[in-house]
């Protein structure tokens, strides 16, 4: 009231007293979701305010407002006046996407002409690509990535090695092939297929076909082929070959 009558005290003429209000203050509590509001912000109001929210920034997010309930429904730009009791609003975030890089490595060597490029959202697990496997290679290994704020870091590397393949060493003596005397094993993809003679008494070596092959993937193709004949000349002259 604008005026006090003291206790006990006749009044003498009329007293008009007009009450006096102050207005209720409510408080204001905002969850930024593991964001940070920014600049101040109130934390009460009263009846009689009107207001904005504040902004707010979380690392690859996008902010998408503030909403009175925590599944995000019913959103609010401001506090309008005449709006009462206590309030709590929640920040909702939006993931963005970042680019990230598939590097291709063959033999520990990258081929830059075969990087390809995508797009995915902040924080998810990236270790999907395209295959691109080369005659001679074998898949080895992908080291995927997590995808950050920092697109030269969003890198997926996928690994190939060099594969082995199948050969053979044939022995042929006048012409008939020494089925116990042939040799079958594996070898990498790209190195010079191994061999060596394998002479018997009686015979000498009048040709070696296929003695310069690298091993490729086509095993049917690495064959390396000597050929003996029966020495006429013996011990006596030298062998030759034509």
């Amino acid at each position: 009231w604008d005026a006090t009558v003291q206790k006990g005290s006749w009044l003498t003429k009329d007293v008009v007293l007009t009450a006096q209000w102050e207005p209720n203050v409510y408080n204001i509590t905002y969850f930024p979701n593991g964001g940070t509001i920014q600049g101040t912000y109130k934390s009460t109001y009263t009846v009689e305010d009107s207001f904005s929210h504040p902004d707010a920034t979380l690392t690859g997010h996008e902010f998408a407002g503030w909403y009175t309930a925590s599944d995000f429904t019913g959103y609010s730009a401001g506090v309008e006046a005449g709006t009462t009791g206590h309030l709590t609003f929640y920040a909702k975030w939006t993931k963005n996407g970042y680019d990230y890089t598939v590097q291709y490595y063959y033999d520990g060597i990258e081929d830059e002409t075969l990087r390809n490029h995508g797009t995915a959202e902040f924080g998810s697990f990236v270790d999907a690509f395209q295959n691109k496997l080369k005659d001679g290679y074998r898949f080895d290994s992908v080291v995927g990535t997590t995808i950050t704020t920092d697109v030269a870091a969003n890198i997926v590397k996928v690994y190939y090695e060099k594969d082995d393949f199948g050969y053979c060493v044939e022995y042929y003596y006048d012409g008939i092939l020494d089925a116990d005397a042939t040799v079958t094993d594996t070898e990498i993809f790209g190195e010079s297929i191994p061999h060596s003679e394998k002479a018997k008494d009686g015979f000498m070596l009048v040709a070696v076909e296929g003695g310069d092959k690298i091993v490729s993937s086509d095993a049917s193709s690495n064959v390396v082929r000597y050929y003996y004949e029966t020495d006429l000349v013996g011990d006596d002259g030298p062998d030759e070959i034509p």
